[in-house]
């Protein structure tokens, strides 16, 4: 996740990830939504994901969350912790999506924050 330099450690999978949830908005308003993001929101359609099925793009993305190990950042100066999940996303082709999570002080529950292409991603996974 941006500017978090290289603080972080690797764990199992995301915290308490039974309880992760996505805010609605954060997919329809946000990284589906041309109108807000437009290169977001064609790379998200060229993966077969738009702003009528984003459910599934939620379902994805949970599931994903649940199997797929995660980059632990240190806590911030609100004492939250911040969390990076990569994952393979995609319906008639999968490409590498990073998701970043958040964790607040005084909760358990993770809460997605954002998605995105990572082209270093891409090239890391090519690459093995």
């Amino acid at each position: 996740m941006g500017g978090r330099g290289q603080n972080y450690s690797v764990v199992k999978r995301l915290p308490n990830y039974r309880r992760a949830f996505i805010p609605r908005n954060k997919l329809k308003n946000n990284i589906l939504n041309p109108s807000k993001d437009k290169n977001k929101a064609e790379f998200f359609s060229s993966l077969g994901y738009n702003m009528k099925n984003w459910k599934r793009l939620e379902r994805d993305i949970l599931h994903k969350a649940s199997t797929n190990k995660a980059l632990k950042y240190k806590k911030d100066e609100y004492g939250r912790v911040a969390y990076q999940v990569n994952m393979l996303l995609g319906l008639p082709r999968k490409r590498m999506v990073a998701t970043g999570w958040i964790i607040d002080k005084k909760g358990d529950n993770p809460r997605m924050i954002t998605a995105y292409h990572n082209q270093k991603l891409k090239q890391a996974y090519r690459e093995k």
